[in-house]
């Protein structure tokens, strides 16, 4: 399919890697996704930016640029704050790498856009603002609250706070390191643009 000049111009900008990874960096992203996801994105990078494009990435993501460019416009916040700690496992030293989507008054935001907005705060949700709140500590920011902000088309807005909680991020690198969470949870075969390709069939291999 062919489009205007300023269409084509949007798509590939969200196709573009937006920086590429350094040597030995995660990001957060990956630490809450099946470990064989990860592996196949670096092997496959063409296909992996792909996913930009489908429809619920592709709304969750212009809902998510509004949201922001609002609280920016406002003068509100600190917006997509880049934060890194180093993480040693197996010898190796790898950096963790994580944009926390809002930070105001000593709270952090995280956005989400989805279908159906869920009666509780999802676990990879969880896990990801308990990430960002370590983070945070490592890179001297102290954050009182934490919350996930669920945005859907059909169920409007709601906000969830999130409790603080231990994530063992070294044991999330290693199972990266040696792909061994495949899913990291159990949900993840059922959305994957992998298995739609049929790159993977291995899901089952979760932990280790």
């Amino acid at each position: 399919m062919s489009y205007p000049p300023l269409i084509e111009w949007f798509i590939n900008d969200l196709l573009r890697e937006k920086r590429e990874r350094r040597p030995y960096e995660l990001w957060v992203t990956d630490l809450i996704s099946c470990s064989n996801k990860y592996n196949l994105s670096l092997r496959y990078p063409e296909y992996a930016r792909l996913t930009a494009l489908k429809p619920p990435i592709l709304n969750g993501t212009l809902i998510h640029q509004g949201f922001e460019a609002i609280i920016k416009e406002m003068g509100l916040g600190i917006i997509e704050k880049e934060l890194s700690m180093n993480v040693n496992v197996d010898n190796v030293r790898y950096m963790i790498v994580g944009r926390v989507d809002i930070i105001y008054d000593n709270d952090l935001y995280e956005l989400k856009t989805i279908s159906i907005i869920p009666d509780s705060v999802l676990e990879h949700h969880k896990d990801q603002v308990n990430i960002y709140r370590k983070l945070c500590e490592e890179n001297g920011i102290e954050i009182r609250h934490a919350y996930v902000v669920y945005i859907s088309p059909r169920d409007g807005i709601k906000c969830y706070p999130v409790e603080k909680a231990d994530v063992d991020i070294s044991w999330r690198v290693k199972t990266i390191v040696h792909n061994t969470a495949i899913p990291m949870y159990d949900w993840e075969c059922g959305y994957c643009i992998w298995g739609e390709l049929g790159f993977c069939n291995e899901g089952g291999r979760k932990g280790g």
